[in-house]
């Protein structure tokens, strides 16, 4: 599978799912493992934040252990180009109730575990 898209790293910003304070929500192509997933990038404010960085990191680690089936996995997390970004496991274009979700998306919650 060859996505078209903005390189961001690995992966290819397919389709802006969602935008708010916390940063936007892509659909995105992972070249390296071949898949679909859902990226969350911080927006550049947050790059010399370090309190929040800390944060960013401690709960995308935290969520990156749950194994549970209404839990969407954790995929990846980091920094690319300066910016803290998570991937998961699931494209949520598909889910009804995407954009109440995208709006309170944050992570270590128990998030889109209604699709």
């Amino acid at each position: 599978m060859d996505e078209d898209g903005t390189p961001f790293g690995r992966y290819r910003l397919v389709e802006l799912l969602g935008r708010g304070g916390m940063g936007e929500v892509w659909r995105a192509y992972d070249t390296a493992t071949d898949r679909v997933v859902a990226l969350k990038v911080l927006p550049a404010n947050f790059a010399d934040d370090q309190v929040f960085q800390e944060r960013f990191r401690r709960e995308a680690h935290a969520a990156a252990g749950l194994d549970e089936p209404h839990v969407v996995p954790i995929y990846d997390f980091g920094e690319i180009e300066g910016r803290l970004y998570v991937t998961m496991g699931t494209d949520v274009s598909y889910c009804p109730f995407r954009n109440r979700m995208l709006r309170s998306f944050r992570i270590g919650c128990v998030f889109w575990s209604a699709c």
